[in-house]
Order: C-alpha cells, then structure tokens, then sequence
C-alpha cells in the first residue's frame, strides 16, 4: 500500500520547510503519493495531467519547498524510513 510515514512527524502539516521526502523509484509510484501531497495542500500539479501519472516535474507549486528523492528500490524503503 501507498502511504506517507516518518518516525519523526505524525501530521504532513508538521514537515518543515525544505523538509527531504525519499519516495521509490518506481515512477509508477509516484502519481499516488504526488496525489496525497497535493492533497493535503503541501504542492500543487499541473492541471489537465492524470494525477495518477503525474511525476516529480509535474509539480507546479511547493511553498514548503520540499525536496523529492526518488532513487530508492521499493523494497528499501521500510528499512530507510
């Protein structure tokens, strides 16, 4: 499942500014969790894309200024965060 999580944060609303999001590589991936930021007000995307398709240069708005890295195998990801 797609999900957000920190050790360190319970809210997305506590990230600080230029806070650094280490996300899969699978772009396929991408679209979902892009969705949840957006939804929760922290970026905006590009309108008319299909947000399930929508990758890191769709981002169009990020007031917070968060830093996107995206070169993590899937599977490394519960061992890194």
């Amino acid at each position: 499942p797609i999900g957000i999580y920190s050790k360190k944060y319970k809210k997305l609303s506590e990230l600080p500014k230029g806070a650094h999001l280490i996300m899969s590589n699978s772009v396929a991936d991408h679209g979902r969790l892009l969705s949840l930021l957006e939804k929760e007000g922290l970026i905006k995307l590009k309108d008319g894309i299909d947000k399930t398709k929508a990758e890191i240069k769709d981002v169009v708005d990020n007031p917070k200024k968060l830093k996107f890295d995206a070169n993590y195998e899937p599977k490394l990801l519960p061992q890194i965060f």
